[in-house]
């Protein structure tokens, strides 16, 4: 991949930045499938995932604030603020889902969110790669294979949540159809963000190639 000079006047590279924060979307990730195999915790892991989306949210205004302060980036300028900004609805949903889980009073994970936890930390572990290689320039085709990694992830998720809220419909709690379907809709919902930094990433290395 071919870039433009890639550091800022300050001397911060753009695609660090946007690694830092595929790092905090991963971590969130991770953060939530243990949180599928440790429920007691949820409290504690609600407040740590809430740090997090702190910390992105820092990496995404240093992310403008250095667009608004640098003459020349490596790439297009409003490809840079999309990759900043729909990264950070990742991580944003992300935090609402484990935000519903506390307030809802969900009891424990079924099947489904497990599931569903899993393929988000894939699809967000893929991204992680591809910003990396972004970062250190690697060749454009495995940045792209990767992102086709992280379109069939979110047809999986698709049908994970399809799934589950066919069974959950079954059931004559009304309260708890409509808490779970919610929750069910917002974790897939993280996969078609991470299936938006992907098509951005693809556009970007497609364009310099």
């Amino acid at each position: 991949m071919t870039f433009r000079a890639s550091e800022t006047e300050q001397g911060i590279s753009f695609f660090s930045l946007l690694r830092q924060e595929a790092v905090v979307a991963r971590d969130m990730a991770q953060a939530m499938v243990d949180l599928m195999d440790s429920y007691d915790s949820l409290s504690s892991s609600r407040k740590a995932m809430k740090e997090l989306e702190h910390k992105a949210d820092g990496i995404v205004h240093k992310v403008h604030e250095s667009l608004n302060e640098t003459f020349i980036t490596p790439i297009d300028r409003e490809d840079l603020r999309d990759l900043a900004s729909k990264l950070d609805e990742v991580i944003d949903m992300l935090y609402a889902t484990v935000l519903r889980l506390e307030l809802y009073q969900v009891k424990e994970p079924d099947e489904a969110m497990r599931r569903l936890a899993e393929v988000i930390f894939q699809s967000v572990k893929k991204l992680h790669e591809a910003f990396d290689m972004i970062e250190r320039r690697e060749e454009g085709g495995k940045v792209e294979s990767l992102a086709v990694d992280v379109h069939k992830l979110e047809n999986i998720a698709d049908d994970i949540m399809n799934e589950a809220i066919a069974v959950l419909f079954k059931t004559k709690d009304a309260i708890t159809v409509i808490k779970l379907k919610e929750i069910y809709e917002k974790m897939e919902l993280a996969t078609d963000f991470c299936e938006d930094v992907a098509d951005t990433l693809s556009d970007i290395v497609a364009k310099n190639r």
